[in-house]
């Protein structure tokens, strides 16, 4: 070839021991079939996801709306509860028209009151099947008088009656004596209200102060009656004690007159008629540690404006001498 120099090839020479050894290694045999053809390598395969839940057909008798695989609830069987379908649900309840009603728990819950034309024998009959345990209609109240009239003891159909009663057969059963019975009072009941005086009341002006609790308030347009009796006390025998009146205003009309003792076989009267805040002028009692007298009579007749109090007073003859109306003292007063 042009630009290369032509070199021979030379034969190569093997010895005997050579050319068995290299027939030995060829080998002499015919060519055997084709080898077989090698394995294709395994493709990737992802994760296998899982099986999707079948989706549930609710049984009669076993289960109940969910709210999620929108199951008619079957009548008489099923109930709503807001749980999975697949728990067996309580027998359900046949909500009768006009009485019962659906609270999204169950339906055995009273409703409110229905027509009563809606409700019919029937209907009710069809539902309420086999004995019943229980209802959710409450009961009428009992009435106690009818029960203990039922559970009494009734007297016979032969009893006599009351009006047949003579007042010879009471007598007659009548025997012994009676424990205890009342009367009437004769001639009714007291007319007169009693103020009596809790405390003693004791005041050392010489001014005419109201005794505590003993006045009353007249009503308007009446007449009352009037009397009154007075403990009266003193520190000292020569200082008089001097019960007196306060009078309501605007009344109609009014005698009254106040006594109170001066000495032991003594007394002076003071008689009104101005009705202004007056007393009995005492000039001493006898002793220290007694009492001695004081009393009041008369009557007031109100208007159809009278207003205020009948006031009990008391002054002391001399200021600074405590006088006293002792407790118990009594005004008491009666309408006509």
């Amino acid at each position: 070839m042009s630009g290369y120099a032509s070199v021979e090839p030379k034969p190569i020479k093997l010895t005997a021991e050579q050319v068995t050894e290299l027939a030995a290694q060829i080998g002499t045999g015919t060519v055997g079939p084709p080898g077989p053809k090698g394995d294709k390598g395994d493709l990737g395969v992802g994760t296998q996801g899982l099986a999707g839940a079948d989706g549930h057909t609710p049984v009669k008798g076993v289960d109940y709306f969910d709210g999620l695989n929108g199951y008619t609830p079957i009548k008489n069987v099923d109930y709503f509860d807001g749980a999975p379908s697949t728990v067996p649900g309580t027998p359900g309840y046949t909500p009768i028209k006009g009485v019962d009603y659906f609270d999204g728990l169950n339906s055995t819950v009273p409703g409110p009151p229905g027509s009563d034309a809606t409700v019919t024998k029937p209907a009710v009959e069809s539902v309420l099947t086999g004995p019943i345990t229980t209802h959710t209609h409450a009961y009428e109240p009992v009435n106690s008088n009818i029960q203990v009239h039922v559970m009494a003891t009734h007297a016979p159909s032969n009893a006599q009656k009351n009006s047949d009663i003579t007042k010879a057969e009471i007598e007659a059963k009548l025997t012994g004596e009676l424990s205890s019975h009342t009367h009437p009072v004769s001639g009714g009941s007291d007319p007169w209200t009693r103020i009596k005086l809790a405390t003693d009341f004791i005041t050392s002006l010489a001014t005419n102060a109201n005794v505590t609790g003993l006045a009353f308030t007249p009503a308007i347009n009446k007449t009352y009656l009037i009397f009154g009796y007075f403990l009266l006390r003193t520190a000292t025998a020569t200082v008089g004690a001097r019960p007196g009146v306060s009078w309501p205003n605007n009344l109609t009309d009014s005698i009254m007159r106040m006594e109170a003792s001066t000495a032991l076989t003594t007394s002076v009267i003071r008689t009104w008629g101005l009705r202004n805040t007056q007393n009995a002028t005492s000039t001493g009692l006898a002793t220290t540690a007694d009492s001695h007298w004081g009393s009041l009579d008369g009557m007031i007749i109100t208007s159809g404006t009278t207003s205020g109090e009948f006031q009990i007073t008391l002054a002391s003859e001399t200021a600074g001498t405590n006088v006293t109306i002792k407790a118990g003292s009594v005004l008491m007063y009666r309408e006509l």
